[in-house]
């Protein structure tokens, strides 16, 4: 039987009608399982019907899902978390014709290991707070992001634009969700602070305003009530709800790892979707046409049909593919996607030096075709990689897999020292 984790951080919860709702459509909670901490803030459609009534079983259907069994797969959990409290919104509108087009967003995170995992659907976002700077770690499902996302709008204009309110997705409104999942957990840091919320609080005080907040020496619970005073104060025009998770007495192991990853990137949050340097090098092997298996033999190297290596689980240490040095070229990156050091790029590739223009070999255990309904729980089973170094290999930001997709395999730990 799998027990509880002790809880290394303190948190408050807090909502408000605001001052121009006569309802309360939000919804939040936390609570403890054999799965982690998990907290959830929800923001019913309060321009459709039964917004309470989503956002409260969205709640409880997650509650539910968390109760019922050990999950160890914590990304497909909340994939699957969320989908469910979908369609359990999605029927109970089918059975309450009056209800139908009720609708929710949702942010969710579980909190297991020392590591945070989450999810969301819709505009509530998730931001975290440390060392004086606060960093929004999710993405809005709104018509607006996406204007932002294509360079149309900046994120100022946004907030005045007549369609900032419009979603472009949402929880319980149609039969299939997909949310969006972090493409790996996050590293809190003691004295960090996590913030789940409402777009009451985020379109009544900007980011600049509550980061200002959250650096004060103010108890958490002083912290939560300020924040909501403050948005009461700038309009109030819809329903405000915050959860503010601090951390603290984490274990040494989680500052080195952070520390360690903050050499390769500034900020160990992982905006989804936006893994710009990895998906630029990937591109160039894509565009190049470049997907090749050398024989390694002395100096002499043939092509090898990459097909009779797909589901070989025994490393071959004769599997490479190829990038193109160009000005863009990271080999730290390089190195961090593919589980690589500096030594062992030098030793595949006969201590070479590079220009620009040349190619470069970097060697993987297996190319692996997706079969049988494997997933990535499997997949870091089979291989001794996690799915992490997968999905960064890969350029891959989806947490499920479909039969036939190709994947490079990077090299596994013990393969490096």
């Amino acid at each position: 039987m799998k027990t509880k984790e002790l809880r290394n951080f303190d948190y408050c919860n807090r909502t408000d009608v605001g001052k121009l709702r006569k309802k309360n459509e939000d919804y939040q909670a936390y609570f403890d399982s054999v799965n982690g901490h998990i907290f959830v803030v929800c923001d019913g459609m309060g321009g459709h019907a039964g917004g309470s009534e989503a956002s409260q079983i969205a709640v409880e259907s997650i509650a539910y899902f968390f109760s019922q069994n050990y999950y160890p797969d914590p990304f497909d959990a909340i994939q699957q978390a969320i989908v469910f409290a979908n369609e359990e919104i999605f029927k109970y509108a089918k059975k309450n014709i009056e209800l139908y087009g009720m609708g929710t967003t949702i942010v969710l995170a579980l909190i297991r290991d020392n590591l945070i995992y989450y999810g969301h659907v819709g505009d509530s976002r998730i931001y975290y707070y440390f060392d004086q700077r606060l960093e929004q770690i999710t993405e809005d499902h709104s018509f607006v992001q996406g204007l932002i996302n294509l360079s149309v709008i900046t994120k100022e204009e946004a907030e005045e634009h007549p369609r900032r309110n419009e979603l472009s997705k949402a929880l319980g409104v149609e039969s299939i969700v997909q949310p969006s999942i972090c493409i790996m957990p996050a590293m809190p840091d003691n004295d960090g602070i996590l913030l789940l919320c409402t777009d009451g609080l985020t379109n009544m005080q900007t980011d600049k305003e509550i980061e200002d907040l959250l650096r004060t020496d103010l108890s958490l619970d002083e912290k939560g009530d300020l924040l909501i005073e403050k948005a009461i104060d700038h309009g109030g025009n819809d329903n405000i709800t915050l959860s503010l998770v601090k951390f603290h007495n984490l274990y040494v192991a989680n500052q080195e790892q952070t520390r360690t990853k903050d050499k390769i990137t500034k900020s160990h949050w992982p905006k989804p979707l936006k893994i710009a340097s990895i998906a630029s090098i990937i591109l160039v092997v894509i565009v190049l046409g470049v997907f090749a298996v050398w024989d390694f033999n002395d100096s002499a190297e043939k092509h090898v049909d990459p097909i009779k290596n797909i589901n070989n689980t025994e490393l071959q240490r004769d599997t490479f593919i190829l990038f193109m040095i160009d000005e863009q070229f990271d080999f730290e990156q390089i190195m961090d996607n593919f589980n690589m050091n500096d030594s062992l790029i030098h030793l595949y590739n006969q201590n070479k030096t590079w220009s620009t223009g040349d190619t470069i070999k970097i060697p993987i255990q297996v190319i692996h075709t997706v079969s049988n309904g494997e997933n990535f729980l499997s997949l870091e089973q089979l291989y001794n990689v996690s799915r992490i170094q997968i999905m960064q290999a890969n350029d891959y930001c989806s947490h499920e897999l479909q039969d036939g997709k190709v994947l490079y395999i990077p090299l596994a730990n013990k393969e490096i020292k």
